[in-house]
């Protein structure tokens, strides 16, 4: 009896855990959709298709590609120059400042690889390939240190209805916009897609 016990009590923890994971996952999203900061960023697709889940756009960000971005004041300060512990490695987090343009899109700053302070607009990222440099083109990287390269930042597959994921890759680079929402920590929530400042779906 008490063995009969022990395995239900064992298959539903593991049936709590099978669901709850993903229900966390899935109401964290949703806490950011709902309370993050809204910001629109530009980015250009590309239209593959997965035979399992459907139409989707690949979407590469224009802050998916950073070339001499100052760090911050505060990473300057925390590594002036580049000793080993301060070296970037493929897939480590890295911290984007973001800042508005003219055409209400933003657009990367500064970048660290801490947590900015409180209050600071930024997006989470994982660095592919790169690095901080130090020194080189004063005119390029005015703050002495500066990073380059590629940063993926969680959000680029969308998922669309059948046939927008295509209509989003036909439209010209400069029609599309992605609607982002973004939590205190700096994690980010694709929220829409617009063309020409219409949504085309959730």
């Amino acid at each position: 009896m008490r063995r009969t016990i022990l395995i239900c009590g064992a298959f539903a923890l593991l049936a709590i855990l099978d669901l709850g994971i993903p229900l966390w996952v899935l109401a964290g999203r949703a806490a950011i959709l709902r309370n993050g900061t809204e910001i629109k960023l530009e980015l250009t697709t590309r239209d593959p298709r997965d035979l399992f889940r459907g139409d989707y756009s690949v979407l590469a960000y224009t802050i998916g590609n950073l070339s001499n971005l100052p760090a911050t004041e505060a990473e300057r300060a925390r590594c002036p120059t580049v000793p080993p512990e301060c070296m970037t490695e493929n897939h480590q987090p890295v911290f984007v400042v973001l800042a508005p343009a003219g055409d209400g899109i933003y657009r990367a700053a500064q970048a660290s690889q801490t947590e900015p302070a409180p209050g600071t607009l930024f997006i989470r990222g994982k660095v592919v390939y790169g690095g901080f440099l130090t020194g080189g083109d004063a005119g390029k990287c005015p703050s002495g240190r500066c990073f380059s390269g590629r940063v993926d930042y969680g959000i680029e597959n969308w998922f669309g209805p059948q046939g927008v994921p295509a209509q989003v890759d036909r439209a010209a680079r400069n029609q599309v916009t992605a609607v982002v929402r973004i939590d205190p920590h700096g994690n980010a929530v694709l929220a829409d897609l617009l063309i020409n400042g219409v949504a085309v779906g959730r």
